[in-house]
Parts: C-alpha cells; structure tokens; sequence
C-alpha cells in the first residue's frame, strides 16, 4: 500500500464512521477528512465502499439503525433496503 492509498484508507474509514454517528451534511464531511472537492470525495468514497457516502448513511447511519430499532420493537422483522428511498 502507497502512502497515499493509505491516506485515502484513513480519510474514508473516518468519513464511513461520521456517516454513521453525526447527521453532518455529506460536504462538512467530506471537508473535515481532508477532501476539499466533494465531487472527488464521493468518486473515491464509492470506489472504496461500493455506495455514495449518501446510501451509505442510508444503510448504516443513526435514522436507519433507529428505524430498524423500532421494527424490531413492534415484532416486525428487520427490513435493509437494497436502494435508497429519495
């Protein structure tokens, strides 16, 4: 691994961890890592999870385990989406 693809690993591991904890829009985000052009955040940031930093909150942020929480709560089985709703 370069130097650089292990800044990249960084930054991305801190940014999946911010998707899923904050509710920070995906632009603080992407700067507070170190990415200034968010277009080449989310680029680099799909090459490495395989989904927009958008879906990935959508998948695994706070609101989606929540939600999940509560089907959960009423008896109904867990339900992951397989794409975002929008």
């Amino acid at each position: 691994m370069t130097a650089t693809e292990y800044i990249q690993a960084a930054r991305i591991a801190k940014a999946r961890e911010l998707l899923e904890l904050t509710n920070e829009p995906v632009a603080q985000i992407s700067r507070g890592v170190g990415y200034l052009d968010v277009s080449n955040f989310r680029r680099l940031f799909q090459r490495a999870t395989g989904v927009t930093p958008s879906e990935y909150r959508s998948r695994f942020g706070i609101a989606a385990r929540a939600g999940r929480q509560e089907d959960l709560s009423a008896g109904q089985p867990a339900r992951i989406r397989s794409t975002p709703s929008r």
